[in-house]
């Protein structure tokens, strides 16, 4: 197959060749930013865990629900 050059031809394979690099470069920057936010989230994440398990994730074990067997203790049965 051979293909002839002509002006606008070269004219139009340069515009699609600057689309092409610009169109990778456009991806390379959102992909180093995808990158970037997924490690900030993770990160952020990890963090945030870390805090909730430090402070027992809320809990209260001091005063809060502590088993009580009295209140469950069965009464009134075979008496």
């Amino acid at each position: 197959m051979i293909t002839a050059i002509t002006g606008t031809t070269k004219i139009l394979m340069m515009q699609k060749s600057n689309v092409r690099q610009e169109a990778q470069a456009q991806a390379e920057k959102a992909y180093d930013l995808f990158i970037l936010w997924s490690k900030r989230t993770v990160y952020i994440i990890i963090a945030t865990l870390l805090l909730l398990a430090s402070c027992d994730f809320g809990a209260d074990t001091e005063t809060g629900s502590q088993y009580n067997g009295e209140v469950y203790a069965p009464r009134n049965i075979g008496e």
